[in-house]
């Protein structure tokens, strides 16, 4: 006889590939027309997102910021910078994560590193 599979409670509360994609480029690409929507919103950077859109992007963030923002070296997702104020990724994200004293130690090594090799600096 089956047994009875009880569901667990989802630890990701719904989100998708989507809202994940949504927190590290600020853009729903997969909302083309208008009234398609999935993530948070249509395919827009800067909103306007509702207060509870954006708690729901908190939540989303508090589980899986730490995951999207590791996997950068000298940039961030977008989210990070909607936190902080800023309606869009600046252009020149290392230079202004510098300014802002973000980088870590071992990432401003490897950023060097890689500014190294593409010649932009010019420090041995």
């Amino acid at each position: 006889m089956p047994t009875k599979r009880r569901r667990r409670a989802s630890k990701h509360r719904g989100w998708t590939g989507e809202h994940l994609w949504q927190l590290q480029t600020g853009c729903n690409h997969l909302a083309t027309a208008p009234g398609e929507e999935s993530g948070w919103g249509p395919h827009q950077f800067s909103g306007p997102y509702s207060t509870e859109q954006i708690e729901d992007m908190e939540r989303c963030w508090q589980v899986h910021g730490e995951e999207l923002t590791h996997r950068r070296i000298g940039c961030r997702p977008w989210y990070w910078w909607f936190r902080k104020g800023f309606p869009k990724r600046p252009d020149n994200e290392v230079e202004r994560l510098r300014a802002m004293g973000e980088l870590s130690t071992a990432e401003e090594k490897k950023v060097r590193e890689w500014e190294r090799c593409r010649g932009i600096t010019d420090e041995e």
